[in-house]
């Protein structure tokens, strides 16, 4: 790595002495926007997998909400 910028912090969390460390580093700022890219792609993907099989009647409400619910938690379907 080159440069890189570090700040840390020690505190009293209830009975626990916590310490947090921050670090700038634009190699690391690098890697976390491709990983971010990359699982972009990859969700995208599924969305449009999924809006293939929704079209071919391949997914139904009931079903949907069941199987893929607690996975999708934040998401709403209104195709029953």
């Amino acid at each position: 790595m080159k440069e890189v910028r570090a700040a840390r912090l020690r505190t009293q969390v209830g009975e626990l002495d916590r310490t947090l460390v921050v670090v700038e580093s634009q190699d690391l700022l690098r890697g976390q926007k491709r990983g971010i890219a990359v699982a972009l792609r990859k969700a995208k993907e599924e969305l449009r997998s999924l809006g293939r099989r929704a079209a071919n009647g391949r997914i139904h409400g009931r079903r949907w909400r069941i199987e893929y619910g607690r996975r999708y938690s934040g998401s709403t379907c209104r195709n029953s």
